[in-house]
């Protein structure tokens, strides 16, 4: 009954998002999508000739986490780092569109915008991605640049959600000075992090692994044994994204607890963790209980990845 009464609530609940802010810090990239046909074979090797027939951009990364924040109908601020280069002109136009505050975009010249171009065919199959990016850690100058950002955004947001795809943003100060500042305001922190940092993270409220980066983090292939051991490493609340399997949840408490995926079939899981941490981050901060928050941000992972390619959510979508 009270599972029940939850999900009747889902559709109120999803419009009480607008005016939460909501500040992401992370690794943004741009996601291009090139599509086209492929007629033949080339003669000069066995490889296909393909004729490309449209390009697309989409925000990718901690941008998409932003942009699933926007759409949703909360605000949003997005902390990040680009290059100086034709992707950041393409990334602030989308970021302009979506109506994201962008007023803490870091140039780093020495680097370029993050790019993952997707090869797809008119089957709706994609056949190969080209990355563009550097991983290489932030200069000192830049470090300090972001840090002296933090404390205005911080007192702005409602939550702060840390995306983290291993591209450099990340440092054991930034991280630190984000949740120190966010403690001493009473801010909710949460963190979709890879594995190569998680050292960065200990302190958050809540991690949000898929289950091969828990694996990975921990050495263990048992996922409720996982959450476990990540929530004494990480002294956080833990939620792991197992596709298929839905979701493996521990609190703290001693217990775990399965939620079912509400999908079968996928379309294309590109970006369905980026939605899955904007929206168990507003149901938290909404007062939710972990429980409630990953059951509702399991329906909106639900939903993403039966469109193509990285995509977002409305409330009405919600029921």
């Amino acid at each position: 009954m009270k599972a029940d009464y939850f999900l009747s609530r889902i559709p109120g609940l999803v419009q009480e998002f607008a005016g939460t802010r909501v500040l992401v810090l992370g690794d943004s990239m741009l996601d291009q999508y090139t599509r086209g046909v492929v007629p033949r074979m080339s003669p000069e090797a066995p490889v296909p000739v393909f004729h490309t027939t449209t390009v697309s951009h989409v925000l990718g990364g901690a941008a998409n986490v932003a942009h699933n924040v926007s759409t949703l109908g909360a605000e949003t601020r997005l902390v990040t780092l680009v290059g100086n280069d034709a992707a950041f002109g393409n990334l602030s136009s989308l970021l302009d569109s979506a109506g994201i505050g962008r007023s803490s975009l870091f140039v780093d010249t020495d680097r370029p915008t993050t790019l993952k171009n997707r090869i797809v065919d008119d089957r709706g199959q994609q056949l190969m991605r080209f990355d563009y990016e550097s991983t290489a850690p932030l200069s000192d100058i830049l470090e300090r640049q972001i840090i002296d950002s933090l404390s205005e955004n911080i007192a702005w947001s409602d939550v702060i959600i840390f995306s983290d795809y291993a591209k450099g943003f990340f440092t054991q100060r930034i991280v630190s000075e984000t949740i120190a500042i966010a403690r001493s305001l009473g801010k909710l922190v949460v963190a979709d992090i890879k594995p190569a940092n998680k050292a960065l993270f200990a302190g958050v409220d809540l991690i949000t692994p898929n289950r091969r980066e828990a694996q990975e983090m921990t050495g263990i292939d048992d996922v409720a044994h996982a959450a476990q051991s990540l929530a004494d490493v990480f002294s956080s609340s833990v939620c792991i994204t197992c596709g298929a399997d839905g979701m493996v949840l521990y609190d703290g408490s001693g217990a775990v607890t399965h939620i079912p995926a509400t999908h079968s079939d996928p379309v294309d899981v590109t970006g369905a963790g980026d939605t899955v941490v904007a929206v168990i981050a507003l149901a938290l901060q909404k007062g939710c209980s972990l429980s409630e928050s990953a059951q509702l941000a399991n329906i909106a992972g639900g939903l993403v990845v039966r469109k193509s390619g990285t995509a977002t959510l409305s409330p009405a979508e919600f029921g």
